[in-house]
């Protein structure tokens, strides 16, 4: 890393670094970035690195400005000479299009949405943003809906050979004449249409909202979520559900990704029996599923066999154990490789397919709330299933919510730590979610010297992502107090940290209430939709001083880096259990976003480039039918 002294774009601010950026093209773009490793050059050069427009609407700007004037460079240039090979949208390679959020946003709402009340509860907060959020719910003007989907159809028109990708996330609040519009533009022939399609769409609770599901069709990657509505979210059945998901599967002959949550009570396997029966003889490479919505019961495992991304929830299930043995058999018995894996508790039979049939892992994830039935399996895991995976294993997630199991699953500074002993045999690591507090009365908070031991032994290491047990926000407000003091009082000469690149993070999908303060420029308009609140340290170089005189030594210590708002809402993901429906609100409630997880990388969809930022195991219980 280049001293902050040697550096030239160091005092340059962000708009005019972006203005030079414009002028280079993509092979001086990445030369500017590996020689000046600096957040704000990066912040300013990803987007036209990697060349993806973004349609979004319901963002501040397009309410102000309407549809044409909000995007008017695109307007101007879908009206340009196309075939011309210097036009700019001839080298666009994914387009991504967000119509979650159809409502006016203006400046005072985005301001007053994001305040955060003083001397309140986390969960009164949180209901209370909920009720005001209902109130900003404006529909967009007719004309506004009917040009965005015009712009989106010009764009499509004229982006070049080169687009590789169109993403399309939407729910069932937008219009049905915009959703099927839309639709109309995207889901045609795959052979005569050259990009890959995926549709990401939440809808509420059947049969009223089926006509948003039968637009779509020719969706190489569907994900699908169904909610419930207000505190009766889970009484609707899933037999309507599950026949119209399994329906949108048979209209995407090509389907190699497929993605299904939902908050149906289901009691019997022939429930499932459509959508089961719509997963045979597929090849898919991405499974995301809820194991108590039955349909892995008697699959065609051959379906399964090509699976190399592999997400399971168990979230309300009484037949988890049975249900994921059933799913594990089956994996093994078609001999299918995953690269990743990510699942809902840590049970006995994702143990024992861990550690018995499942080929080395790239990308593991362990999530959600496991209590002292599974601690016998705490050292196992730890001392042979990541020993098994560390040669390959890049990603790894350990995140239990649980308050009086999470010290087992974390990284200490203590001389038994599992984790501590486990984790530098993982030579090829690049990212880690792992807890690192303890204490109740008292808090400490490991995080610096975790830093200081795992930066030698893992020195592919770029990404740390913070987490925190649920339920207790006094606990959790000690925690968070105890690792900002010792992010801010942390310095370093040692030469391991030179040119190294680091970045602690935490993704907060409580938007500040709970967690770390927010952190953004001066004057800065937040936006009104979206997700959860990046909040990141990046490890940077200073020159090492000693009172007021500089020493010239250098030195490194963490840098607090601007909020970062995500808007990249991962369907199948339910709601943390701490944000459960109260009764005293009105049923007119609509979901809270789901949990993201602090990052994802993008699908694999050939050589398309992507920024990287941002129960219990009782076997006792009714069976199904």
């Amino acid at each position: 890393m280049i001293p902050p002294r040697a550096n030239p774009f160091e005092a340059l601010p962000y708009e005019l670094i972006r203005e030079i950026s414009v002028y280079l093209d993509k092979a001086s773009l990445k030369s500017l970035r590996l020689a000046y490793p600096q957040p704000k050059l990066r912040a300013a050069t990803a987007k036209l690195l990697f060349q993806t427009v973004e349609l979004r609407i319901g963002t501040l700007e397009w309410s102000s400005a309407g549809a044409k004037s909000r995007l008017s460079y695109l307007n101007n240039l879908t009206a340009a000479d196309k075939e011309s090979p210097d036009h700019p949208l001839a080298i666009c390679r994914k387009i991504l299009i967000d119509t979650r959020y159809p409502w006016v946003v203006t400046r005072e709402a985005c301001i007053r949405a994001n305040e955060v009340p003083k001397g309140r509860a986390p969960h009164a907060i949180w209901i209370e943003q909920r009720k005001m959020f209902d109130k900003l719910m404006v529909p967009i003007p007719d004309e506004e809906r009917t040009e965005f989907v015009e712009l989106v159809g010009g764009v499509l028109a004229t982006v070049g050979k080169n687009l590789r990708i169109v993403e399309w996330r939407t729910t069932s609040s937008v219009p049905i004449q915009v959703h099927e519009g839309i639709a109309s533009l995207l889901c045609k022939p795959i052979d005569s249409r050259g990009f890959i399609l995926d549709v990401a769409i939440s809808v509420s609770t059947f049969p009223d909202t089926c006509e948003y599901l039968d637009a779509l069709s020719n969706a190489q990657y569907v994900a699908i979520k169904v909610i419930g509505s207000g505190p009766h979210r889970g009484d609707h059945h899933g037999l309507e559900e599950m026949r119209e998901a399994g329906e949108v599967v048979d209209r995407c002959p090509g389907i190699k990704g497929f993605e299904f949550y939902s908050q149906a009570p289901v009691f019997a396997y022939a429930t499932s029996d459509d959508l089961r029966d719509s997963l045979r003889n597929l090849g898919l490479e991405v499974f995301k599923v809820d194991s108590n919505l039955g349909f892995t019961h008697e699959m065609d495992w051959t379906s399964l066999k090509g699976v190399k991304d592999l997400w399971i929830s168990i979230e309300g299930s009484v037949t988890h154990n049975e249900d994921l043995e059933e799913l594990y058999g089956g994996l093994k018995s078609v001999g299918t490789r995953l690269d990743k894996l990510s699942v809902e508790s840590y049970i006995r039979p994702t143990h024992n397919y861990l550690l018995q049939h499942c080929t080395p892992l790239t990308e593991l994830e362990i999530w959600g709330y496991w209590y002292g039935v599974n601690q016998d399996l705490v050292h196992a895991f730890w001392d042979e299933v990541i020993p098994k995976h560390a040669p390959t294993l890049r990603k790894l997630k350990v995140q239990n919510h649980s308050q009086s199991e999470n010290k087992s699953w974390s990284w200490l500074d203590k001389s038994d730590n599992k984790a501590k002993a486990s984790l530098p045999k993982c030579k090829q690591l690049e990212e880690l979610t792992i807890g690192f507090c303890e204490g109740a009365l008292t808090s400490t908070s490991w995080i610096t010297e975790m830093v200081e031991d795992l930066v030698p032994a893992c020195p592919r290491l770029a990404d740390i992502h913070m987490t925190f047990e649920l339920g207790d926000s006094t606990l959790v407000a000690q925690h968070v107090k105890s690792t900002l003091a010792s992010l801010d009082a942390w310095s370093s000469t040692g030469e391991v940290f030179n040119g190294r690149s680091l970045r602690i993070s935490h993704e907060d999908i409580s938007k500040g209430v709970v967690c770390f303060p927010k952190q953004s420029k001066p004057d800065f308009v937040p936006p009104l939709w979206y997700e959860s609140l990046l909040q990141s340290w990046e490890l940077s170089r200073v020159v090492s001083r000693v009172g007021d005189e500089a020493t010239g030594c250098t030195a490194y210590k963490f840098e607090r880096m601007d909020d970062i708002y995500l808007s990249n809402e991962r369907l199948v993901q339910p709601a943390p259990r701490d944000e459960i429906f109260e009764p005293d609100v009105d049923d007119d409630y609509e979901e809270e976003p789901e949990e993201e997880e602090p990052y994802e990388a993008e699908r694999d969809y050939g050589d398309i480039e992507a920024e990287q930022y941002y129960s219990n195991d009782d076997d006792s219980g009714p069976s199904r039918d």
